[in-house]
């Protein structure tokens, strides 16, 4: 067991860093840490490499196993470009009437998948601060049309993948039906739980993005103070505000994710989104970025129930597309024209360690993510 990766790393995302092994009296996390640092040499004839993927696992319509595919073991996977197609005629930056024509669409995403992106998020549903939320029936007519389309046309995950980017299950589970493949939820199911009992009957890879409050008031509730609880063991100490930031958003995603694991929702189908723009304030978004590697090993014990919870080896996606920190740093009042400080921000999370990028200008952030991914992970 202590020379094989593939047990002790599974067994590290259950087991808290303070459990001992029985035998040798020493934490199980230390054991795969002496596998990763090479201060254990493995004998080739009980396993060739240490290294592994992480698989998440999408809907199986076809009968074959299909999945998602990230090392995160050795940070060597090609960033991920998810391209938003809003069928709003009301999001902050793109909204126009013509989304909202099939034909249109689809001439978008044809081009998106000429200019290689990987994943299109399909969103009926605009969720700036104090936008008008649309009927669940609007949404529905929105975005159903054009995820058939883009199916009828693109048949299969090898084509391109699909996200659709809704708060309410009815909408989530009628697109997975009509051919989506993850489901990009806003809210983490705080807005609608029933989202946990649809991604749990489909086995779809989750995005979770961390808020506070709803729509209308998620931009006044930025203030972040430490927690106390007895029983909540953290292992990432706070010794600044960032750090601090970063546990307190961990810690309000955990409990969404406790939530949804006990209603069925599985580890390897969560994606988790640290949320900028979301309740973050301009200094609150550059934090985050700047502490994703604190984020991405995050760790909490309650130790009255027993449930570990660790961020370790789970996808990471970040969305500053556009957003208005980066109009405010680069003097920019137009959404549409922040492509550069946009660019700048997509270099800095690849370089910081997120997986996937949700951007508005795909072509310029392909070529951003290219760069990013030669610099920061020497892919090219």
């Amino acid at each position: 067991m202590l020379e094989r990766s593939f047990v002790l790393l599974p067994l590290c995302e259950i087991l808290p860093p303070t459990f001992i092994h029985p035998v040798t009296a020493e934490p199980v996390h230390d054991h795969l840490k002496q596998l990763v640092t090479g201060t254990r040499q493995v004998d080739p004839n009980v396993q060739t490499s240490i290294d592994l993927v992480n698989l998440v696992p999408l809907v199986d319509n076809s009968k074959e196993f299909r999945y998602i595919e990230y090392d995160l073991f050795n940070n060597k996977s090609k960033t991920q470009l998810m391209s938003i197609l809003n069928v709003t005629p009301d999001s902050f930056s793109d909204g126009h009437s013509s989304n909202l024509i099939v034909e249109n669409v689809m001439k978008k995403i044809d081009n998106m998948i000429t200019n290689g992106v990987d994943i299109i998020d399909i969103g009926g549903c605009s969720t700036r601060p104090n936008s008008e939320q649309p009927s669940e029936e609007e949404e529905l007519s929105r975005v159903l049309p054009v995820i058939k389309a883009a199916r009828a046309k693109y048949p299969s995950s090898d084509d391109i993948l699909i996200s659709i980017d809704t708060y309410r299950s009815r909408v989530a589970e009628e697109s997975i039906k009509a051919g989506a493949d993850i489901i990009n939820d806003v809210s983490a199911g705080l807005f609608d739980e029933k989202m946990y009992d649809v991604v749990t009957k489909y086995g779809t890879p989750y995005i979770i993005n961390h808020l506070r409050g709803d729509i209308s008031t998620m931009s006044k509730l930025t203030t972040y103070k430490e927690t106390k609880d007895n029983d909540l063991q953290v292992f990432t100490k706070a010794n600044n505000q960032p750090a601090m930031l970063i546990n307190e958003v961990s810690k309000e995603l955990c409990q969404c994710i406790s939530k949804m694991t006990e209603k069925g929702v599985r580890r390897w189908q969560i994606i988790l989104d640290p949320g900028l723009g979301f309740a973050k304030n301009l200094d609150q978004n550059l934090d985050i970025i700047r502490e994703l590697p604190l984020l991405k090993k995050y760790n909490q014990l309650n130790t009255a129930t027993g449930e570990f919870l660790s961020f370790e080896h789970i996808p990471l996606l970040l969305g500053p597309s556009r957003k208005r920190f980066i109009g405010k740093i680069t003097g920019k009042d137009v959404a549409s024209d922040r492509i550069n400080g946009t660019s700048a921000a997509v270099t800095a999370c690849i370089g910081y360690g997120s997986d996937i990028v949700r951007i508005h200008d795909y072509k310029e952030m392909k070529d951003a993510c290219l760069m990013a991914d030669a610099i920061y992970k020497g892919i090219r």
